[in-house]
């Protein structure tokens, strides 16, 4: 090799050098995202609350624990939970700038355990969240005919029982089907058959699992894959997909309405939903049933709230974020209310029964009830087509915030190895969960799914609550929160936030854990309560996060050197280096307060 050549090769490999160190300094120096606008972290964050639980199970709520009677508590737990816990996520997300995991290890190291804990309900809720977006592609993709498949009796999928003559509800003569002449089988509409036999191919008990329901599998795959493309170039993206996601639930929403309204018999499913009984706020569970609803239907615990309040810019005025979103979702349960229940006195009327009977929880009120009710309008085809693609609108925008939250927070962790592979990250993380989701798309799928939505945020979600309530109020301190609060916004929370996050909240919280431990009867579907080895799965799911928790606690406290007094000054001490940077990247002077 001649000089010349080796001058080349070492100016060569010095340019790859340089290159490299530039491409490193490209990934350790790249700004985190940030929402391009304010309108867009507002749909964003209003997609991701209001999904399916706002369309059936708020009203299903509302009807089963007095119609108006509920919706006093419900709106009077908006006020002292709902709104400052999610005012508290939102600051905290705003603040500290990461996810949910460097959130709470910045918060002080004995808090490390709820980062985790949040991951793993995220990732146990999306495995099974999903699926609904499934059943709902399913709906969709079968309605492009000349008459939806669910308006008659014909199909190969239906039984001798099936009418949809109106008489749903009448006795069936026992003796005519040769069956015991005191059976309790009754009639049943075309919807409730296709739900069953056509879309679930349902076997008779988690302890049959039956076959692989490969349509389902193929929507499932199909879900994922619309998931994964609307979100994989950073949340830029996203934020401008939710323009059409985040509204176009509410326009639909309000269409049904104004259609369900013309409907026979829509006085009576308006009356049950407002009807009050107020005899049953005397009932404890009615205040149970509130607050639960306010922590679900604001998505609190999960850590998605803090992933989308860590976008913003860090002087972004919080308070009227969190005011407006919160009151916004709670709203659009109460209009939807309006939309579900005028459509179920038209059901009522058609099937010659009262609301009561024809309403269900769960998916039965989306998957069969509608479709009924849909089946019986003129152009039903297009009456459902659009209201299942409204759905699809509502699971999208859902699942965009769910795994954006799982996505952030792992990245956050290895930012320098990451942050320019999200990519990578989030193919991996729906790869992942989509073939462990394909259990609840078996032909015994269902009772997998019941068992996920029983146990996966449950009793452990409001124990998060709870626990991310006393940090951030107690330990981190209420005094040094409304200091950032104050150095982000230019002022204080309100006096009611201060003392319901110190205060109310945490008590409430507790009551509602307590309440649900002592109420708790077990799992089950269609009132059949589940096998001993289910209900143990079902605990595990349940208890794993708590694990997650103590366990990550106990590991701080004893690798912490020093006396057991020692060691808990350390523990409960937020992050000095991580407070250090924020307040100098923003010049932030403190005040001179005392911090307990």
């Amino acid at each position: 090799m001649t000089s010349l050549d080796a001058d080349n090769n070492t100016n060569h490999d010095k340019s790859l050098l340089t290159k490299t160190q530039e491409v490193e300094v490209e990934v350790i120096t790249q700004p985190r995202q940030r929402w391009d606008s304010k309108i867009e972290f507002i749909l964003a964050t209003l997609g991701y609350i209001v999904g399916y639980g706002n369309f059936w199970r708020f009203p299903y709520l509302c009807y089963r624990n007095g119609g108006a009677s509920f919706i006093f508590p419900y709106f009077l737990m908006l006020a002292i939970i709902g709104v400052p816990m999610f005012f508290m996520e939102l600051s905290v997300g705003q603040w500290y700038n990461r996810g949910f995991i460097g959130i709470w290890k910045a918060v002080c190291p004995l808090s490390s355990g709820i980062g985790y804990a949040m991951l793993f309900m995220q990732f146990t809720s999306n495995m099974y969240y999903i699926v609904i977006l499934a059943w709902v592609f399913f709906y969709l993709f079968d309605s492009f005919r000349s008459e939806v498949p669910w308006k008659y009796c014909t199909n190969e999928w239906n039984t001798p029982f099936c009418r949809s003559d109106r008489i749903a509800n009448q006795a069936l003569n026992c003796t005519a089907f040769d069956l015991p002449i005191n059976c309790t089988q009754k009639f049943v509409s075309p919807s409730s058959e296709y739900w069953t036999n056509r879309v679930l191919h349902i076997t008779k008990s988690i302890n049959d699992m039956g076959d692989m329901r490969w349509e389902l599998a193929g929507t499932l795959l199909f879900s994922w894959v619309v998931v994964y493309f609307c979100i994989f170039k950073t949340i830029k993206l996203t934020g401008k997909i939710v323009y059409f996601t985040a509204i176009f639930p509410l326009v639909i929403i309000f269409v049904m309405l104004i259609r369900g309204v013309t409907l026979d018999g829509v006085s009576e499913g308006i009356l049950y939903y407002l009807k009050p009984d107020f005899a049953r706020l005397a009932d404890p569970q009615v205040w149970v049933f509130a607050a639960t609803q306010i922590y679900w239907s604001l998505g609190t615990g999960f850590g998605g709230v803090m992933t989308f309040g860590s976008f913003n810019t860090f002087r972004n005025n919080v308070h009227g974020d969190a005011l407006l979103i919160s009151i916004s979702n709670s709203v659009t349960s109460f209009v939807a209310g309006f939309a579900v229940f005028s459509v179920l006195g038209f059901m009522a009327y058609t099937l010659k029964s009262t609301v009561a009977n024809v309403a269900s929880s769960g998916p039965g009120l989306v998957f069969i009830v509608y479709p009924e009710a849909i089946s019986q309008m003129p152009l039903s085809v297009f009456w459902s087509i659009l209201f299942f693609f409204m759905l699809v609108t509502l699971g999208l925008d859902t699942m965009f915030g769910s795994i954006e939250s799982v996505v952030t927070a792992i990245v956050d962790e290895k930012p320098q190895l990451l942050r320019h592979r999200k990519w990578l990250v989030l193919l991996v993380v729906s790869v992942v969960l989509f073939f462990f989701g394909l259990m609840n798309v078996m032909e015994g799928g269902m009772y997998i799914f019941n068992l996920f939505d029983y146990q996966t945020a449950a009793i452990n979600l409001l124990l998060v609550v709870l626990l991310e309530n006393i940090f951030i109020s107690w330990i981190y301190g209420i005094d040094r929160f409304s200091q950032d609060i104050e150095a982000m916004t230019g002022r204080k929370p309100y006096l009611f936030i201060k003392i319901s996050l110190k205060w109310i909240t945490p008590f409430v919280s507790a009551a509602i854990l307590l309440a649900n431990v002592i109420k708790w009867n077990g799992i089950k579907y269609n009132g059949v309560a589940y096998p001993a080895w289910a209900e143990m799965i079902g605990w595990f799911l349940c208890l794993t996060p708590i694990f997650i928790i103590l366990g990550v606690s106990v590991h701080i406290i004893w690798k912490t050197p020093g006396s057991l007094k020692e060691r808990w000054a350390i523990v409960t001490r937020p992050d000095q280096q991580v407070l250090k940077e924020i307040e100098e990247k923003h010049n932030i002077k403190r005040s001179n307060v005392c911090f307990l």
